[in-house]
């Protein structure tokens, strides 16, 4: 029942009821802010850690700021699940703001779990050979430095993506990124932020890309002739 400014600045604070009408929640630098309950106005500052679920789950806040050198510590229970269910989920009723993390990213650390709750391990249905979309944020709307981003944008240069705690070290066999999509729940449009993993070309494709910029080369030269 009381109101105002919620800070965290040491340990962790698991809201799983709510602190909606609370007042604001700043999670400073050496705190950690969990739980699969809500929140209202959600500041994450430099050296803070946000920590949706109690091992894989969904947060919610009203409103999200992510501050340059804050931290998003991110668990996926299984590679083909449900977004705050089998791995993290941040989702906000209004705006989130990333437009500091262009001058300072926010650590991305990733985990993977062989059980529940935090037994870190091998990820259930993950081929590193596979491309794989996780949405571990939405938002009715995000707004980078310069002004809202709009669906397709590759936004991997926010994020410092740390995956040393991902599938015992096995990552995609290419790399990590970070774009922006859009996704309809319950009849509600969210901006959304996608974990892609990306795998190194195969050789078929290779091999399909080079004969079709072969042909191209030859039409060309029959254009020009």
């Amino acid at each position: 029942t009381y109101s105002g400014t919620t800070t965290v600045n040491a340990g962790t604070l698991a809201v799983n009821g709510s602190l909606w009408n609370s007042g604001s929640v700043v999670v400073n630098q050496n705190g950690f802010l969990g739980g699969s309950g809500s929140v209202g106005a959600l500041t994450v500052a430099t050296g803070g850690t946000l920590t949706p679920g109690n091992s894989p789950g969904l947060l919610t806040a009203a409103s999200a700021t992510f501050q340059s050198g804050s931290n998003l510590n991110w668990e996926i229970f299984n590679a083909v699940g449900t977004a705050g269910v089998e791995w993290d989920l941040l989702s906000v009723t209004g705006n989130l703001n990333v437009a500091a993390l262009s001058s300072g990213a926010m650590n991305l650390v990733l985990k993977s779990l062989s059980a529940l709750p935090d037994t870190v391990g091998a990820l259930a249905g993950f081929n590193s050979n596979d491309n794989y979309s996780w949405t571990f944020a939405r938002a009715a709307s995000i707004t980078g430095a310069t002004g809202d981003l709009t669906s397709g944008q590759d936004v991997t240069s926010l994020f410092s993506i740390n995956g040393t705690s991902f599938n015992l070290g096995t990552a995609p066999t290419s790399d990590w990124k970070v774009m922006t999509g859009t996704e309809t729940v319950g009849g509600t449009t969210y901006q959304t932020l996608n974990l892609m993993a990306v795998p190194e070309p195969s050789a078929q494709s290779l091999l399909a890309f080079g004969m079709a910029a072969l042909v191209a080369v030859r039409a060309l030269r029959r254009k020009q002739s």
